[in-house]
């Protein structure tokens, strides 16, 4: 039971985020970060990129938060390896090792200082409003 519920919690969470646009909406509340000191966080711009990735927008997605769309299969996968084993299906599990973890906290925090640079590729990888 609680796979099921979970998956429909799930479900309830993406068909809301993929009806309410982020962008357009005040349902969301803003990054607070963002909101006092003008920087994007990692995360900045992730509800709106989760919001074009569940309407296949993969480009504005990117423009978005690029780095949700380059986790995103990785978190599909985790999700569906969860729920399956819940039902007894035999799906592979994703071996993260130690090594992975660090190597994306440091792949996240240069995100973040990259993103917030206002030349090279730092306007590209903004979070757009």
């Amino acid at each position: 039971m609680t796979a099921v519920g979970a998956a429909c919690a799930l479900g309830a969470a993406c068909a809301y985020t993929a009806l309410v646009d982020p962008t357009s909406s005040g349902a969301y509340p803003q990054c607070p970060l963002r909101l006092l000191t003008g920087v994007d966080c990692i995360m900045c711009g992730g509800l709106r990129a989760t919001h074009s990735l569940l309407n296949a927008d993969i480009g504005r997605a990117a423009n978005q938060n690029l780095l949700v769309v380059l986790l995103a299969p990785f978190a599909l996968y985790a999700m569906v390896q969860w729920f399956g084993s819940q039902f007894g299906w035999r799906i592979p599990p994703l071996r993260i090792r130690s090594w992975m973890m660090w190597s994306l906290l440091i792949v996240a925090v240069a995100f973040m200082a990259v993103r917030n640079m206002p030349w090279g590729p730092g306007p590209w990888l903004h979070s757009d409003l």
